[in-house]
């Protein structure tokens, strides 16, 4: 029967056999004969006696109901703490003996006072006793036959990997002008030039108009947004929206690099590639040393047009790295002299092994390593062509019409309803290569 039930019936007995107790004693009068005080007595005595046993009985009931909730409250921690099932029995701590009573009728004595098993707990809170005198198998990270303890992944945020990304190495090329505040430039261009010529005396001197024009150049918007939800941002260490910031700005860089180089014109500038007017010439053949040929000839095409030196030799990583282990018959690197021809010794004090911050140069002149020059071009029947550019830095130009910026929103557009936070990054640029367009030499259909 449980353990309620037998406190209720017990309850109900002793009540009834005091009852009678107190209906014997309301007979013991003055007037009762020796003899009925003799037989109320008797019962009385018995009534006692019976008393006496329902006590003990409904104490040993209320401790085993005790127990009971003791137990199921000892269930409820540890079905909250895992979910495996153990014995709740308490092994003797120092010997590692059989367990001489649960642990809940531990628990219900520690409550109730008892010394010994105050004790008893104390020691199994605190002492370092094995797994073998626990009676539990040996634990390891993890789960399987053997016994495991789960340990919860630990998150590095402060080391979070981050996606690398192409940097933007022409916008430190060219010719960037800040501060324009329109979305329209004209750059003033002479297009017909004076004349001379030797002269007799008092004969008429040779005489020419000056002719100018000039370039309009576009300025386009470039923006993204990057929406982060509200929980992350608070939750986040280190703090997410700087991550974001940071790579929003770069994406933004890298795309006004890849326009600068490639843009189509068609909502956004027309990229050096893509300009009217530069020469560009086909590879001779796809060898490293035949590369080699065609970019000294485009050195001596761009002096004959322009006049002067370039100062920027522009390349895709995958057209360096062919030059550089390009190998003669004997074994030895071509590039040892052109393409790294003022790079010096590594040392501690130069740990680049080059002159001017790690500068590559080919034949003294600057090599931009551009991740951003496209090697998926079609040529005729060719493909996966890319290009080698040459030029004068002065005067391919950008416009800075806005800087970039960062604005932030948890109000715009569905952010409020999404709880969500808008980070949109953008700025307003222009860009031309065509000012002077001998001051490029274009080397196409380089293949891989």
């Amino acid at each position: 029967m449980d353990p309620e039930e037998v406190i209720k019936e017990l309850t109900d007995k002793l009540t009834a056999a005091t009852k009678s107790a107190q209906d014997l004693a309301a007979k013991l009068t003055d007037t009762a004969s020796a003899e009925d005080v003799a037989t109320i007595g008797a019962e009385l005595k018995s009534l006692k006696a019976v008393i006496a046993q329902y006590e003990a009985e409904k104490l040993a009931a209320e401790q085993a109901a005790e127990i009971k909730r003791l137990r199921a409250d000892f269930d409820t921690v540890i079905n909250a703490r895992s979910e495996r099932k153990h014995q709740y029995h308490v092994p003797n701590v120092n010997t590692g003996a059989a367990p001489d009573e649960p642990l809940a009728v531990k628990l219900w004595k520690a409550r109730r006072g008892d010394s010994a098993a105050r004790q008893q707990m104390h020691d199994i809170a605190t002492k370092a006793y094995s797994g073998t005198i626990a009676g539990l198998k040996a634990l390891s990270e993890g789960t399987n036959s053997a016994g495991g303890f789960l340990v919860p992944p630990q998150y590095l945020q402060d080391s979070i990997a981050l996606l690398r990304r192409a940097n933007a190495p022409m916008l430190d090329v060219i010719n960037m002008v800040h501060g324009v505040s329109s979305n329209l430039i004209y750059i003033p261009t002479q297009t017909g030039i004076s004349t001379v010529a030797w002269t007799a005396e008092n004969a008429t001197k040779t005489s020419s108009d000056e002719v100018f024009g000039q370039i309009a150049v576009n300025i386009y918007t470039l923006a993204g947004i990057a929406k982060i939800s509200n929980q992350l941002l608070e939750d986040s260490a280190p703090a997410v929206d700087q991550m974001v910031r940071n790579d929003l700005g770069r994406g933004l860089n890298i795309e006004m690099d890849r326009a600068v180089i490639n843009g189509s014109g068609t909502g956004q500038p027309t990229g050096i590639l893509n300009t009217a007017g530069i020469t560009t010439t086909v590879a001779s053949a796809q060898t490293a040393a035949a590369i080699f040929d065609d970019i000294f000839a485009a050195l001596g095409r761009f002096q004959a047009t322009y006049f002067g030196q370039p100062d920027y030799i522009l390349m895709a990583p995958r057209t360096y790295t062919k030059l550089l282990t390009a190998k003669d018959t004997a074994g030895r690197y071509l590039a040892q002299s052109s393409l790294i021809g003022n790079q010096g010794l590594v040392t501690d004090a130069n740990p680049s092994g080059a002159i001017g911050g790690g500068m590559a140069t080919f034949a003294g002149i600057r090599l931009v390593i551009d991740p951003n020059m496209p090697i998926a071009q079609t040529v005729g029947a060719n493909t996966n062509r890319s290009s080698i550019v040459l030029g004068a830095s002065q005067e391919i130009m950008g416009f800075m019409r806005d800087e970039i910026r960062m604005d932030v929103s948890s109000e715009a557009g569905t952010s409020f309803e999404s709880n969500q936070t808008w980070f949109r990054g953008e700025c307003r640029m222009g860009f031309t290569a065509a000012r002077l367009t001998a001051a490029t030499q274009i080397i196409g259909d380089v293949g891989p």
